[in-house]
């Protein structure tokens, strides 16, 4: 059951490596069983890409994200002595500077149809911060975001 939950996780298939490896831990519990569950129950909660999601959900979904970002984009700006209140050119003030922009968008926003088009550009700016290094060791949150974000940018279904 462990190496089909590998192999569905692997494939992107988050729901179906769940019960695989929700099956392994039943047979043999151990901690990166454990560790693994948990990556794959906040993937799939967290996954605004999901085409059966409704807007509210969705937004819900986005809204979560940027603050999970901004957790990890304000620890790198303290790791790397970076003030985010001043634009001077440094990536991650740039960054800090989109993400501004694209919170304000989201929270702005309740329908589908304005919610899809700020997918990419969420995806874009949330695998360009959880990628960022020097930043302390990504929680279980942050490895969701790259599991979720890296490559996304388009529903799924």
């Amino acid at each position: 059951m462990l190496g089909a939950g590998w192999a569905a996780f692997r494939l992107g298939r988050y729901r179906e490596a769940l019960e695989y490896f929700k099956g392994a831990s039943a047979l043999h519990d151990d901690p990166s069983t454990s560790q693994m569950i948990d990556l794959m129950s906040s993937v799939i909660k967290l996954n605004p890409f999901d085409s059966s999601i409704s807007a509210t959900e969705r937004r819900h979904r986005l809204v979560l994200a940027m603050g999970i970002a901004d957790k990890r984009l304000k620890s790198c700006a303290d790791s790397h002595d970076v003030d985010l209140d001043t634009v001077a050119g440094d990536p991650l003030q740039l960054a800090h500077s989109q993400w501004a922009y694209l919170n304000r968008q989201i929270r702005g926003t309740y329908n589908n149809s304005a919610l899809v088009p700020l997918l990419a550009p969420v995806a874009s700016l949330v695998t360009s911060i959880e990628q960022k290094s020097g930043c302390g060791a990504p929680t279980a949150e942050d490895q969701a975001m790259l599991r979720i974000y890296q490559g996304g940018g388009e529903l799924q279904r």
